[in-house]
């Protein structure tokens, strides 16, 4: 018994030498070790970056568990063009932000329910408190940006959509989208023109939220999010 717990921890020591290139190659081979070596090199990044994403610490360790598990599905397409941790971020991000969209697509379709009664009537609002019709100019507002994000050609939609998704800076974005900053500075910069055109009809409504005509602005600069809501 002894000599199989020594075994097993000289294969863990033997795999703690190897570069990630080895690893993935004994991976896709079947060598469950050796991916399970890559996650736990990995996971820590993956884990900060999908934290700051969702802000929940149960959604981070499922969403990183379901990373992990499409990272070992898909692994026979990583080409080894990327590092295996840019790969296995991205995975992890699009997992996130599969989260968060259906609860966004959740909370705009209850939307209308809160601001109505069972029998039609509007509910009545405090004073102080937002009315049913700023509640669901608001929703239009979200609604729209989300439809004009998706709209945009994908070179520019993912780095919109990491950029939307937390607090990252440009530098973060770049690192996770795999771009120098420079290219990544640029596309947020085209995004953004490209917003503006979309969602400039919409702000010169004057039933509008009044805050449409800074939304794509706030593509650009330190860390500020898009939308605080969407």
């Amino acid at each position: 018994m002894r000599s199989a717990f020594i075994c097993v921890a000289d294969q863990q020591d033997s795999l703690s030498l190897l570069r990630d290139e080895k690893l993935v190659i004994r991976a896709k081979i079947g060598d469950g070790s050796a991916y399970g070596e890559l996650c736990r090199r990995h996971s820590g990044m993956a884990t900060r970056i999908i934290h700051r994403i969702v802000r929940n610490h149960e959604d981070t360790e499922d969403i990183l568990q379901e990373a992990m598990l499409k990272g070992y599905r898909h692994l026979e397409g990583f080409d080894g063009r990327a590092k295996f941790s840019t790969w296995f971020t991205r995975i992890s991000v699009n997992c996130a932000l599969m989260l968060l969209r259906k609860r966004k697509s959740c909370h705009a379709q209850s939307l209308q329910e809160f601001t109505r009664g069972e029998s039609g009537e509007c509910f009545q609002f405090s004073d102080g408190s937002p009315s049913p019709e700023s509640i669901v100019a608001k929703a239009q507002l979200s609604l729209r940006l989300k439809r004009a994000i998706r709209g945009l050609p994908p070179v520019l939609r993912g780095v919109t959509e990491i950029r939307q998704s937390g607090d990252f800076s440009v530098s973060e974005i770049a690192g996770i989208a795999g771009l120098s900053v420079a290219a990544t500075k640029s596309r947020l910069l085209r995004a953004r023109k490209e917003l503006t055109v979309r969602m400039v009809p919409l702000a010169q409504r004057p039933s509008a939220f009044s805050g449409a005509r800074e939304l794509p602005a706030k593509l650009i600069g330190t860390k500020a999010p898009i939308l605080a809501f969407v």
